[in-house]
């Protein structure tokens, strides 16, 4: 679902007020782990972009919807990362969880950081 907002400060008002204060903690601990990370808006949802050579690149992006967040990262790292999701429901690209308690920060620090390495090396 893309949600139409104005822009990424916008993006926390067009969240149910339950997920509010768990995408808040998400985004933390996104812009802890990329700290040069710019952050955008890219098909309706915020993602976090750096800079790989002399492109940037989008490495993450969240999103939350009625009943699940969403957590967007590299294919490879999601599959690599493959043991620590055990139980939880992933995509290609994604990781749905109904709180952050179902996907802990330790797996969200592991896939963001191997998603920034394996871009580093593709890209």
């Amino acid at each position: 679902m893309i949600t139409k907002t104005k822009g990424i400060d916008d993006f926390p008002n067009k969240i149910i007020e339950s997920g509010k204060a768990d995408m808040s903690g998400l985004r933390k601990i996104i812009l802890r782990i990329l700290p040069k990370a710019k952050k955008i808006m890219m098909y309706g949802m915020p993602a976090y972009e750096v800079e790989v050579e002399v492109e940037e690149k989008a490495l993450a992006a969240i999103n939350s919807q009625k009943n699940y967040m969403f957590l967007y990262a590299c294919t490879e790292a999601i599959k690599y990362n493959k043991e620590l999701l055990k139980g939880l429901s992933c995509g290609r690209s994604f990781i749905r969880f109904k709180s952050p308690d179902r996907l802990p920060e330790l797996t969200i620090v592991n896939i963001l950081k191997d998603t920034d390495c394996i871009c580093r090396i593709i890209y």
